[in-house]
């Protein structure tokens, strides 16, 4: 089921690129009047719009609409702790080795639950990591 929504992907990915291409070249070599390339331009845009949105609610796509209540509580707990860690004072040893435990849970419970969703975070954090943020 991957190997055909990935391709899928791919397809739409390309199919997208020459679409743009095209325009391109229609809108750069054409004799057609400006409010005709203008709304070409609108089109083929809207196109993409629709597109995309579509493409959020196929299988496989992470999102993060369809966590839980509880698991989405349990994340928006843990931002909150991991920003207080940011501030001036930052955090005693205490309170940093139950936010500690707290993160690791919450970690194995996502994974857990929405394993596509962990995967895509993870490879941004990765991402981040090797930019130096």
């Amino acid at each position: 089921m991957t190997d055909r929504l990935q391709s899928v992907v791919v397809a739409l990915s390309v199919s997208y690129a020459l679409i743009g291409a095209l325009l391109l070249v229609a809108l750069a070599y054409g004799r057609l009047p400006w409010k005709a390339k203008a709304l070409a331009v609108v089109v083929v845009s809207g196109f993409y719009i629709v597109g995309f949105n579509a493409t959020r609610g196929m299988l496989g796509w992470a999102s993060a609409e369809n966590l839980p209540p509880a698991t989405r509580r349990s994340l928006e707990q843990l931002v909150r702790d991991l920003e207080g860690l940011g501030g001036p004072a930052g955090i005693d040893p205490d309170s940093s080795a139950s936010l500690r435990e707290r993160t690791i849970d919450a970690v194995r419970r996502l994974e857990a639950s929405h394993p596509v969703l962990s995967t895509t975070l993870g490879n941004v954090v990765d991402t981040l990591a090797f930019f130096g943020l």
